[in-house]
């Protein structure tokens, strides 16, 4: 009688634990309890870097720079959207968004499965390259050198901020020449993209940087390692998220820069050479194939 007053008890708990389940199931298909109504991502015609999304219970804001190029603030392209689960919205990829207003404003209203709705602001921020403009160089071309590893061989040594016109004086003509960039656009990535300009200053040249002090006392061009900003004019694109500035050359030649120090006006603008010292030690250039970068020091102008 025990084993069948058990076994009645047992069923019965199962039979609840099941019909629990059920319903639990019931109300998560049908969706009742869905009332998340977020905008996840937003991309838009023209935009550079990542939204800003922000969202304190029903205030909810997308902040989004742009490059304004060319931009018509009454139509600006949704590139791609996507909401919370379930979620529904007004605006669909290849919808337009108008921005006309002092503002620059406009709204996306997303509803939840549930039926709640929730306004959310889009602000439009225009972008302003801090690379974009005119540079002057504020000393000559600085490289760091190093022989052994610094901190590990207490034989080593170096310097990581030589002058360069100290070992070929003509690397001193860079020093009066301008470097601008013009911004044209973004790319799919979200790269800026556009036009650099190298200017000679009022001697007329650049840098060179052959040098005969040698080991044979042969010359020996080292624009392999430090010509990396091209002369004359070119293509550039910046990496915002690595920023990392890459230079192409009429000629397609691309050369990319160490991740930008840019503060206050101030842009160093640095690049990683290759590191080819055949320890010699009373080589005259032993400083240059010992590089390991060299940098431009600018100013806005």
């Amino acid at each position: 009688m025990k084993k069948l007053a058990y076994s009645i008890l047992m069923l019965a708990t199962a039979f609840s634990f099941f019909s629990c389940e059920k319903d639990l199931m019931k109300e998560v298909n049908e969706g009742d309890w869905n009332m998340e109504r977020n905008i996840l991502t937003l991309q838009l015609q023209n935009q550079i870097g990542p939204s800003e999304i922000v969202r304190t219970k029903d205030d909810a804001s997308i902040t989004i720079s742009v490059n304004t190029n060319g931009l018509d603030f009454k139509a600006v392209d949704v590139n791609s959207i996507a909401v919370s689960y379930d979620a529904s919205t007004d605006v669909q990829v290849g919808d337009k968004l108008n921005f006309d207003n002092p503002e620059k404003t406009s709204s996306i209203a997303v509803r939840s499965k549930e039926g709640k709705e929730l306004q959310w602001k889009v602000i439009l921020k225009p972008f302003q390259s801090d690379l974009e403009g005119t540079w002057t160089l504020s000393q000559n071309l600085t490289y760091g050198w190093f022989v052994g590893t610094d901190g590990v061989d207490s034989w080593a040594w170096g310097n990581w901020h030589e002058d360069m016109a100290n070992v070929i004086p003509e690397a001193g003509f860079e020093t009066d020449n301008e470097l601008e960039f013009v911004l044209e656009g973004v790319t799919d990535d979200g790269n800026l993209f556009g036009t650099f300009t190298n200017k000679a200053g009022p001697d007329g040249k650049y840098a060179s940087f052959v040098t005969s002090a040698t080991e044979s006392g042969e010359p020996k061009d080292f624009a392999y390692k430090f010509r990396k900003v091209p002369v004359g004019e070119g293509m550039w694109e910046h990496n915002l998220e690595t920023n990392v500035v890459s230079f192409i050359d009429k000629d397609g030649n691309e050369s990319s820069s160490n991740p930008l120090k840019l503060e206050n006006g101030k842009l160093e603008l640095m690049f990683a050479t290759p590191w080819d010292y055949n320890w010699a030690h009373y080589n005259p250039s032993y400083t240059l194939e010992a590089c390991h970068y060299y940098y431009y020091a600018l100013s806005k102008k």
